[in-house]
């Protein structure tokens, strides 16, 4: 392997890595602050950027010498150098610099992918999904990113579609478990957000809590609606979940964010949007708050993959958390 060669890999292997674990963090606190499409692009960047890391490893970390492996996670870069140069067997210069150049391209899409989402935060509170597709597919072949339809196949490595990630506006549970809540947490953290709704909207005028602050964002009065149509969904979730004599994938046609299109609720009281948070909350919370540890952990099929009654309360619980976040930018 070409000095060079060896050079580019390792700068891709440390970059990579460190880039990954700093917008994992990211996109969790993205969500937090109620930042749904950043925390998706955060998240579909970082993927990218693990994926290119872990090709650029394979190609330094070629000798058959597990000692090496271990030291080398104790002795830092220093070690990694010396590893990757015991190799004498690896691939040609010329297929390093196929290989590279396969890297390059796809760390300059994840790039162009960036650069697009901040010239959208220019001028929106949240990546504007006219700018980046509402859904991206992470390759886990080399990284490769597709905007919303998925391929049969990666352009760039050949991987077929089952070996692509979803990333969407938001997150139910994630390879990496990203905002993780204990069950009492969880019972903590709903509870008290009717009243804190409450007091927020007791601070504004109920004609303006029904204006969209901008065409393409929701008003006041429609997050709170969306947050009662979300959580009526997740109940019939976990109530199919749990019960035994359910089968197959309980999957809807509409996607959790459009719930609550054409219900009215721009033009409801906000009293009343209130009480029905509140009552929505409470059949949350009964359903919740007599799990067993076992219940917790019971499992059932949305879009074809397997999710717990766990991962469901920790979607509805950081979704709540980001949207109440927004109300907060959105009151005076």
């Amino acid at each position: 392997m070409g000095a060079n060669y060896e050079s580019v890999l390792r700068k891709k292997v440390r970059g990579g890595g460190v880039a990954y674990a700093r917008n994992l963090a990211a996109a969790e606190r993205a969500v937090e602050v109620g930042l749904f499409n950043v925390a998706k692009v955060l998240r579909a960047v970082g993927h990218s950027q693990r994926v290119v890391a872990t090709r650029a490893a394979r190609r330094l970390l070629m000798a058959p010498d597990p000692q090496a492996w271990l030291e080398a996670n104790l002795h830092g870069e220093a070690e990694l150098d010396a590893f990757a140069r015991q190799t004498n067997d690896g691939p040609s210069d010329e297929e390093m610099a196929e290989e590279i150049n396969r890297l390059n391209a796809v760390e300059t899409q994840a790039q162009g992918l960036l650069d697009r989402s901040l010239k959208s935060l220019k001028q929106h509170t949240d990546v504007s999904e006219d700018d980046v597709a509402q859904i991206i597919w992470g390759c886990y072949g080399c990284g490769w990113l597709v905007e919303d339809e998925l391929p049969d196949a990666c352009p760039i490595c050949g991987a077929l579609s089952i070996e692509f990630e979803w990333f969407g506006p938001f997150y139910s549970s994630t390879p990496e478990h990203l905002g993780t809540r204990t069950p009492q947490d969880i019972l903590a953290t709903l509870e008290a957000i009717p009243d804190e709704v409450r007091h927020l909207l007791d601070r504004g005028d109920d004609d303006a809590l029904g204006r969209r602050p901008a065409e393409d964002e929701w008003s006041v009065k429609e997050i709170i609606g969306h947050i009662i149509e979300v959580e009526g969904l997740f109940n019939r979730r976990v109530a199919f979940i749990l019960d035994t004599e359910s089968e197959g994938d309980f999957s809807t046609e509409i996607p959790p964010w459009a719930l609550h299109e054409g219900k009215g609720y721009q033009q409801l009281p906000a009293a009343e949007l209130v009480e029905r948070l509140a009552a929505s909350r409470q059949h949350s919370l009964d359903l919740l708050g007599g799990l067993s540890a076992e219940q917790w952990t019971e499992e059932g099929g949305i879009q074809g993959r397997p999710i717990s009654v766990l991962e469901l309360a920790i979607w509805l619980t950081n979704h709540d958390v980001g949207h109440v976040a927004q109300l907060r930018r959105y009151m005076p």
